[in-house]
C-alpha cells in the first residue's frame, strides 16, 4: 500500500519526531510513501516565511528528498475532485476542514487510514 502524504502529516513530522505521524512514518518503507507537487509547494511556502529561512528550506528539502514526488496535473486535479466528491466525510466537510477541528487522535487516523489507496496515471516527464 502506498501513502500520500498531505502538509499537515509533513509538518508534523519535521516539527516532532516523536508525534503518531513520526511513529507511524518511521514504520513504513520510504518506497511506500509519496508526496505530490502541491504538498512540496507548500512545505517550501512555509519554509520561505520562517524565521531562518535557509535552515528550514534545508530541513524541508532533505524531508522531501526521500520520497517520490508525483506532479499535480490537471488528470490529477479531475481525479482528485472526483475522489472528493465520492468519500462520505460527516456534513460533507473536506478532509482538511475535518482535520483540522477535531483532536489529534483522530486527525492521525484520518491521515492513516481513512485515505483509500488510489491508482493514478502518472505521466514520466
Amino acid at each position: 500500500m502506498k501513502y500520500l502524504l498531505d502538509t499537515n502529516a509533513c509538518i508534523e513530522y519535521l516539527n516532532n519526531k516523536k508525534s503518531p505521524v513520526a511513529i507511524r512514518l518511521a514504520a513504513q518503507s520510504p518506497d511506500d510513501v509519496a508526496l505530490c507537487s502541491v504538498v512540496k509547494a507548500e512545505l517550501y511556502f512555509g519554509a520561505a516565511r520562517c524565521r531562518s529561512p535557509e535552515t528550514a528550506f534545508e530541513k524541508v528539502s532533505t524531508f522531501v528528498s526521500g520520497f517520490e514526488s508525483f506532479p499535480f496535473d490537471d488528470t490529477a486535479a479531475q481525479t482528485s475532485a472526483a475522489l472528493r466528491a465520492s468519500w462520505q466525510q460527516p456534513a460533507r466537510l473536506s478532509a482538511r476542514t475535518t482535520c483540522r477541528s477535531q483532536p489529534l487522535p483522530w486527525r492521525v487516523g484520518l491521515c492513516w487510514s481513512h485515505i483509500t489507496p488510489v491508482s493514478l496515471p502518472v505521466s514520466k516527464g
